[in-house]
């Protein structure tokens, strides 16, 4: 049922058909709230420049579903799937440390 305020009652018939409603009971419905999902970057740990990295996540919502998950060097977004498994293929073009993530 829609979230608000509901009014119930309950009525118990007998077999000669005679019945009794209860008073009205008001009733509080609320939308639960809404939990992030979670996603971890899973791979990769090394690689080399020219060479393409297999970027890979797992994700996972707990009240919902995941719909994309977006790879990250930094605040460059490289790309995104909208499907599991989580996968981005992504080929460095400077040796150094990068900062991926996934979100």
């Amino acid at each position: 049922t829609a979230a608000g305020t509901l009014s119930l009652t309950a009525r118990a018939t007998d077999n000669a058909g005679a019945s009794t409603t209860t008073a009205a009971k008001s009733v509080t419905v609320t939308t639960p709230a809404n939990s992030a999902p979670t996603v971890t970057l899973t791979a990769p740990s090394t690689g080399t420049v020219g060479t393409a990295l297999s970027l890979t996540a797992t994700a996972a919502d707990a009240d919902g579903t995941v719909t994309k998950v977006e790879f990250f060097n930094g605040t460059t977004k490289l790309g995104e799937d909208t499907s599991a498994p989580y996968a981005l293929s992504f080929t460095p073009t400077a040796a150094g440390t990068l900062s991926l993530t996934a979100r």
